[in-house]
């Protein structure tokens, strides 16, 4: 017979393991509860009449965007992943136009994380209307995971085009006297007004008359064999020397200028590229009503391109109307870029409803003639596709490189080709090509010249060619065919230029054809307007121009 002490010794095991199996049930309960949902702040707004979030806006070309997902309850040992879809009932955005899917509707927790994510990429598109199209995601549960229900959906609004800067209050100073009599606009000193050759606004008579003027210039310099000009920009400068008297003016038509003609040691080594102006001085007296002509002309600089070029349009345009000086508010034109100031010229009598307007801004004072500041501070395209696809938000300056490997995953296949045939050209002579970059001069140039540099293999030798084109883009972002400007006189770079272009890549493609431009992330995509398969895309990148110089081959 058990003695009473052996009977509680049984009596203690058998609770014993009663207690330890329940709590080993209830420890593998605790276990198995873990909850998914979106990271989404307590502030952040539900849809009009929806029961998940609104978030904040994306614009189209935003590239890669990720949504976090948190983990609550116990962790993964290992990664484990999830699924997610598109709420087809709910998203009006279209799927490989709008947004692509990164990882076909999967996302992970890596082992030992509270946090994964959702990851989709805005795509660039052009323009489509004032309005957004929603994309709405969806957590899916699965075996041994929730959903917080409160969490499961979000809703990403796509903008269905780039977003205009917002117009500045028109200042209460009357612009003759802010351009005119120096007074300030909070607390900055204006002078000039910078009027961009594809601004829509432009009379048809002076835009017409540029167009002809450069088409003029361009063929006359390809039949004289000298590198070839082209004008960019109509500049109106008040106060260019203190000493002058009040209503002095000048209007200046910026060009680009050739140096390779000069066998200096100082342009030897530069890239053969300058600026220049047309230059005149005009008194401008207006009455009560701020109504006057630009009268007692005096040519300053290159007078003759105004006979030979400018077909006399240009500045007769000026010189035999009246006109007033005012503001440009949001309700005629967006600016083309944030905090721009806008103004210009509004046509009077038999020009009424003309306006001949651009950006307002001012120029380093040089106390003397401004010849030598309006070469110098040459104002950038004023389009406003530029600004958004290569301003650096983060560093408050602009790009001024393009990087395109041709081998990248996102290229298209036709400008792969294009590319393949370009190397079949040169296979005869030993020659690869390797990558190629736009450098955009903004140091000097903004924008207004592109040097094309292409890094290729002479018989396995790297190589760095140099050509550089004049650039134009329009406001709605359309780059024209590039004009070849010359091979620069830097260090042979020329001549290497010449030895690697190609038909393919140069002739039939960047001189021929006219592309759109869009940013995509970290890249810019130019697509071919006549076929919208077609296009490459460059990463964005800066170089100071001893810095591109010296980069003579890219990994």
């Amino acid at each position: 017979m058990k003695t009473i002490l052996e009977i509680k010794k049984i009596i203690f095991f058998l609770l014993f393991l009663f207690f330890i199996v329940g709590c080993k049930e209830d420890i593998q309960k605790i276990e198995v509860i873990r909850t998914l949902g979106f990271d989404i702040s307590s502030s952040t707004e539900n849809a009009p009449g929806k029961d998940y979030p609104l978030l904040s806006e994306v614009v189209p070309g935003s590239g890669i965007q990720n949504y976090r997902v948190v983990l609550r309850g116990a962790n993964y040992p290992v990664g484990k992943t999830f699924q997610y879809r598109v709420v087809e009932s709910e998203t009006t955005a279209l799927e490989g136009v709008h947004y692509r899917l990164l990882t076909e509707g999967n996302y992970k927790i890596p082992g030992r994380q509270k946090s994964g994510s959702v990851d989709i990429e805005i795509l660039p598109f052009p323009d489509e209307s004032d309005s957004h199209a929603i994309v709405v995601l969806e957590l899916l549960e699965e075996t041994g995971v929730q959903i917080d229900p409160e969490r499961a959906r979000i809703a990403i609004p796509i903008y269905l085009k780039e977003k205009e800067p917002e117009p500045l209050p028109i200042p209460d100073t009357p612009l003759w006297d802010v351009l005119n009599g120096g007074e300030s606009v909070n607390g900055i000193s204006y002078q000039t007004i910078y009027i961009d050759q594809f601004n829509p606004y432009l009379p048809e008579v002076l835009r017409q008359g540029l167009v002809d003027a450069n088409n003029s210039i361009y063929a006359d310099a390809q039949a004289g064999g000298t590198t070839p000009r082209q004008f960019y920009a109509i500049i109106i400068h008040f106060r260019a020397n203190p000493a002058l008297p009040s209503g002095t003016v000048d209007i200046a038509i910026a060009f680009s200028s050739d140096q390779s003609a000069s066998t200096s040691a100082t342009v030897m080594r530069n890239m053969s590229i300058d600026n220049g102006v047309v230059q005149y001085r005009y008194d401008f007296n207006p009455d009560s009503e701020g109504v006057g002509k630009f009268e007692n002309s005096r040519g300053l600089r290159n007078t003759r391109y105004r006979t030979d070029y400018l077909l006399d349009v240009i500045y007769s345009y000026f010189e035999e109307n009246e006109f007033k000086f005012d503001w440009v508010g949001g309700d005629i034109a967006s600016p083309t870029r944030p905090n721009e100031y806008q103004g210009g010229l509004f046509g009077q009598g038999a020009i009424a409803g003309d306006l001949v307007f651009g950006s307002i801004t001012t120029l380093p004072s040089s106390g003397r003639d401004p010849y030598a500041v309006f070469l110098k501070e040459t104002g950038m395209q004023s389009s406003p596709k530029l600004h958004t696809c290569f301003f650096d938000n983060e560093n408050i300056r602009y790009f001024n490189a393009l990087t395109i490997d041709p081998d990248a995953t996102y290229q298209s296949e036709g400008f792969k080709n294009t590319w393949s045939a370009a190397q079949a050209e040169l296979a005869s002579d030993n020659k690869s090509l390797h990558k190629m970059m736009m450098y955009f001069g903004v140091e000097r140039f903004n924008f207004h010249v592109m040097h094309l540099a292409t890094y290729y293999t002479d018989d396995k030798v790297q190589r760095k060619g140099l050509i550089n084109f004049d650039f134009k883009i329009d406001y709605k972002g359309n780059v024209k065919p590039f004009l070849f400007y010359n091979y620069p006189l830097y260090d042979g770079e020329g001549e290497y230029g010449e030895a690697s272009r190609t038909k393919a890549l140069i002739d039939n493609l960047l001189m021929k054809k006219e592309f759109s431009i869009l940013k995509n992330g970290s890249r810019v995509r130019f697509t071919d307007n006549s076929d919208s398969s077609f296009y490459f895309e460059g990463e964005l990148g800066y170089y100071i121009l001893n810095d591109f110089h010296a980069l003579k081959w890219i990994p």
